[in-house]
Parts: C-alpha cells; structure tokens; sequence
C-alpha cells in the first residue's frame, strides 16, 4: 500500500477548525503529530477535500496552509514500519490513558463505591470507543491482522475492569444490605 503524510497549519483564530479537521481526518488517517497526518495514499483526495471545504467555510485573511507528500514507494517495508509504530503509539496512548482515568477515579472517589462505579464505566465505554476506531482505521490501513493481539488485550482488559467494577457494586450492595438488617434487628 502506498502512502502520504498530510502537513497543516490551522491559524490561531480557527481554534474549532482544528478540532473539526481533527474528528473528520482522525476518520481515514492516523495522527502522527499536532497537524501531521499518514493517510493512505488511495484517499489523499478525500483528505484534501476535508480540508479545502472547512477553508472554504471561513473568511479568505486566515487560510489554512497545507500540502500532501507521497512517500517514496520503493521504501515500502520502512513505511510499514512506520504505519505499525504509529498504531502501537495510538494504542498505548489510549491504555495509558485509561490506567490514568482509571486511578484518578479511584483516588476521587475511594468512599462512594456507586459513584466511583459510574465514572469507571464511562472510561471504560470511551476505552472501547477508541478500540472500534482504531480497528475500523487498520482496516482502512490494511494492518488489522498484524494489530489484533493489541486490540485483543486492550479489551480484555477493559473487560476484566468491568467485572472487578461489578464485584466491588456487588460486595457494597451486599455491605449495605447487612448493615440495613444489622441496624433492624437492633430496633
């Protein structure tokens, strides 16, 4: 498969238009840098088209500045490389961060085991979320079979979260409901 990176600069008063080029090109391309894109090279004209309609929507003084480079195919196992580099850097991030949220939510809300439980979930589900993305993007990449182990251990970990989150709900309900009986019998 060939590919090219796709260079941008959005200036500072289009702050949204960042963020939309961002969404939209996260879509069919891997983020690499602040406002660098590998994409590959069969949907080139789709990224630029995402580029030139969010252009088109603002005011002529403030353009975005970009250009798409085709790497040299004759590098193809350097450009594998990079594409397998790339996927194992947005799936670590991703773990880190859900280890991260995961320990802020622990820490926050250590006495509320219901509340801690909600917000532990929420993680969870956008941990998933980021998962569907990047399998639905190595499809567009061609390197699902060489990522699935990662995708494989990834949700089985948010799994394995999910249900230490229903056994820790359930020992609390079961607390709860003892010390509800124990403080009945006493009247």
């Amino acid at each position: 498969m060939e590919y090219g990176i796709l260079v941008y600069d959005v200036p500072l008063t289009r702050r949204s238009v960042y963020n939309k080029l961002r969404t939209r090109l996260g879509r069919i391309s891997v983020q690499m840098t602040w406002s660098v894109y590998l994409t590959p090279y069969g949907l080139r004209d789709r990224a630029l088209g995402i580029l030139k309609e969010l252009d088109e929507d603002e005011d002529k003084k403030d353009r975005l500045m970009y250009k798409y480079i085709k790497f040299d195919p004759s590098e193809q196992e350097a450009l594998d490389t990079l594409v397998n580099d790339e996927f194992e850097k947005m799936l670590r991030k991703a773990k880190d961060n859900l280890h991260q949220k995961l320990g802020e939510a622990e820490m926050e809300y250590e006495d509320d085991t219901t509340e801690k439980a909600g917000v532990m979930r929420g993680h969870l589900s956008k941990a998933m979320k980021k998962v569907k993305e990047a399998r639905r993007l190595a499809a567009v990449f061609e390197v699902t079979d060489l990522m699935e182990a990662r995708f494989q251990a990834l949700e089985a970990l948010v799994e394995a979260r999910r249900e230490r989150i229903k056994e820790e709900l359930q020992k609390d309900r079961e607390a709860r409901e003892a010390a509800a009986q124990a403080s009945a019998e006493e009247v």
